[in-house]
């Protein structure tokens, strides 16, 4: 009788929502690295009748843990047409956490009316897909994530735990060595363990 190999579910295991930032500055820890040299977040107060740029506004207000301002200055930032699909995508977020899940959907769909090829939006529309457990739009979404950034490294390991669940052992094999090509230290170490499991079930299938 064969092994049963015991897989991680796919919604506790993923890399999380990402947010759209549109800064210069690249956040390493958006894209499933670690930043080993961060520095402290400069303090910064806000007034809340500054007319300045709305969306940067929303993302400072929402790092401090103003969600309900950020909400704001995200929704001021659409109606004034500024970094739109980022708007829509960033709201869609806070709706998920909230298990707003309809209201979430809304959002990544608007943010994908501004800009089709919205890299966040497609990546967190692929997760919360899973989180739902609608495997088959999760895996649309992580694909469709990777033809617009193949460097994106969260995507090969969320995509491998789909296609685990999705009993495709195959494609979840060539998604985490993918992984391990992106990643290091004990995330490439965590994802060498679940290839490991991966191919001995394929092993075993040969011989069933």
């Amino acid at each position: 009788m064969g092994r049963v190999v015991q897989f991680p579910k796919v919604a506790g295991s993923q890399f999380g929502f990402k947010k759209a930032r549109r800064k210069k500055r690249v956040n390493l820890e958006d894209y499933g690295q670690l930043n080993l040299f961060k520095q402290p977040a400069e303090a910064r107060i806000i007034s809340l009748t500054e007319e300045g740029n709305p969306f940067e506004t929303a993302l400072m207000l929402e790092e401090q843990g103003d969600l309900v301002n950020a909400r704001k200055y995200y929704e001021k930032a659409i109606t004034r047409n500024d970094h739109l699909a980022d708007a829509h995508c960033n709201l869609g977020i806070l709706d998920s956490q909230e298990n707003q899940h309809v209201r979430a959907l809304n959002h990544f769909t608007l943010a994908l009316s501004s800009n089709p090829r919205h890299l966040e939006t497609h990546y967190n529309l692929g997760y919360l897909y899973s989180d739902i457990r609608n495997l088959a739009l999760a895996k649309v979404h992580y694909e469709l994530s990777l033809q617009i950034d193949s460097s994106f490294a969260s995507v090969y390991y969320n995509l491998a735990l789909v296609h685990i669940e999705l009993e495709e052992y195959e494609l979840a094999e060539q998604r985490l060595m993918e992984y391990k090509a992106l990643s290091s230290g004990l995330e490439s170490q965590q994802a060498g363990e679940l290839l490991h499991e991966v191919r001995n079930h394929l092993k075993h299938q040969k011989y069933e």
